[in-house]
């Protein structure tokens, strides 16, 4: 895959991931509120309130570090003769 494609790819992920994190801010904090109110999720809402935007950060790093390292694999590759 060329450089070109992993950046495209790189800025698809990157609009996916602020629109979840739009959707997630809106929507996901008013529905955690309804559901601490007691009910059998109750324990687990502090995790998933720290472990989405977590996730999100993991994706969107994981993402830039592949596009710029993937780059960086293949001029070594081309470096590497064989004997």
């Amino acid at each position: 895959m060329g450089y070109v494609q992993r950046l495209a790819l790189a800025f698809t992920v990157t609009i996916g991931v602020a629109v979840t994190a739009i959707i997630y801010f809106r929507v996901g904090n008013s529905l955690f509120d309804l559901a601490q109110t007691g009910g059998p999720f109750d324990s687990v809402i502090p995790m998933l309130e720290v472990l989405v935007p977590v996730a999100l950060v993991i994706i969107l790093g994981g993402t830039w570090l592949w596009v710029i390292y993937g780059g960086v694999q293949r001029k070594r590759r081309r470096g590497v003769t064989r004997r």
